[in-house]
């Protein structure tokens, strides 16, 4: 296994969002094992690897927990690796991964006066944990940070609101302001960019 392999995606610490709730989070971990299309050659050496991640949907569901937040998103791999053949050529490689996660929001925090305008999700490592000349085993391990707003005027029944329509919050966002926020390119409904790495894809 090359030891020199460079890995491009870990989120910057100035990219995480100032909130007001920010003990309010999840880690977890995502393991995806890729593997290289037919149509390229077998792998020697890894030379890079490229990884990100976006946020594509959330919602807020009541359980018996209490409320939890469900989200929907997508993971970027992009693999540069030298061929395993006379050449040895530079190849790269695309995948594209789908992943569900939820996160259980405190009993403390008062649900009456805010509200989820998004969810921030980052990369904190990326890990290799094997490779052949066909097949590539990744862990990821990621961050999902709730953004909360303050309402104006404050709605007792704020948080049911955004459960049946998380649109019906839709004054400006107070707590969200990421210093990195000139890196995020225009995003699109329900396609959230979410770290302030440069896209590559």
């Amino acid at each position: 296994m090359n030891k020199n392999i460079v890995y491009f995606g870990i989120t910057d610490l100035d990219c995480y969002p100032t909130c007001k709730y920010g003990n309010c989070c999840k880690e977890f971990i995502e393991n995806d094992t890729l593997c290289i299309p037919c149509k390229k050659p077998d792998v020697e050496d890894i030379d890079n690897i490229h990884v990100d991640c976006f946020v594509k949907d959330f919602k807020i569901i009541k359980t018996i927990q209490g409320y939890k937040i469900v989200v929907t998103g997508i993971i970027k791999y992009k693999v540069m690796y030298t061929a395993d053949t006379c050449e040895q050529s530079v190849h790269t490689a695309h995948w594209e991964r789908c992943f569900c996660q939820f996160l259980l929001l405190p009993k403390s925090l008062n649900v009456n006066n805010v509200c989820i305008s998004d969810v921030f999700i980052g990369i904190e490592d990326i890990i290799l944990k094997s490779n052949g000349s066909r097949v590539i085993d990744l862990c990821l391990l990621l961050i999902l940070i709730p953004i909360f707003k303050v309402p104006s005027p404050i709605s007792q029944n704020t948080l049911d609101d955004c459960y049946y329509n998380k649109n019906k919050c839709d004054t400006p966002n107070s707590c969200f302001e990421p210093k990195c926020s000139n890196n995020i390119p225009n995003k699109k409904p329900n396609d959230k960019k979410i770290t302030c790495t440069k896209k590559f894809f």
